[in-house]
């Protein structure tokens, strides 16, 4: 499945641009030069430096609300998924946890993740979301955030 996703870290870090099409996975850091590979998760491990890979592929099912290849699911009355454990090809076991949502049309999505792996925690804020297809995507800059003016400035 092809996805896009734009990770905006704290002050001071570049923004990066993660996406999975059908010809592999592409990693960029503010405006450097594109990172090529088979995996997203793995090049997200290079990318920043991780100690272990960040299960990109199933947040990207994560972020819709579903839970994946996880082996523990907890759902809400609503039929929301609360919370889930997932464990890696390599044993490496995430525990995440889904305490808001928002709407995408008529479509509930979570709105914040809180994803745990031993000493790693992600915390996901999903701010913008967008449909069509990743190709057409991948050639559209972000849109700068609208600042408000100092006043006095």
């Amino acid at each position: 499945r092809e996805f896009q996703i734009v990770v905006q870290p704290p002050l001071g870090m570049a923004t990066l641009t993660v996406a999975k099409t059908a010809s592999g996975a592409t990693l960029q850091r503010g405006g450097a030069e594109v990172m090529q590979g088979n995996s997203v998760s793995s090049l997200l491990q290079q990318g920043l430096g991780l100690a272990v890979e960040v299960p990109m592929e199933q947040i990207n099912l994560w972020i819709r609300g579903h839970a994946g290849a996880s082996s523990e699911r907890q759902f809400s009355d609503e039929g929301l998924l609360e919370s889930l454990r997932y464990a890696d090809s390599r044993g490496q076991s995430w525990k995440a946890r889904f305490p808001k949502y928002t709407k995408f049309g008529a479509i509930d999505v979570p709105a914040l993740i809180v994803a745990e792996s031993g000493a790693n925690n992600l915390r996901i804020v999903l701010k913008e979301w967008r449909s069509g297809t990743v190709a057409a995507q991948l050639n559209q800059k972000p849109e700068t955030p609208q600042r408000l003016s100092v006043p006095g400035k």
